[in-house]
């Protein structure tokens, strides 16, 4: 099982799920990979995953 099946199965925020998600998918911020990515996502994606308020 995967963290982000692991991740599905708690009591978790739609927005910390997502976010989760994409990390895991992604990698770290510091990353070239999260960097390309998170640079495609809409400005309000980019708002849901820069923001760390639950």
């Amino acid at each position: 099982m995967s963290s982000t099946d692991e991740l599905q199965n708690h009591d978790a925020s739609p927005k910390w799920k997502e976010r989760f998600a994409f990390f895991n998918q992604h990698g770290s911020p510091k990353t070239p990979n999260f960097s390309s990515a998170f640079k495609q996502l809409t400005t309000r994606k980019r708002m849901l995953i820069k923001l760390h308020r639950a």
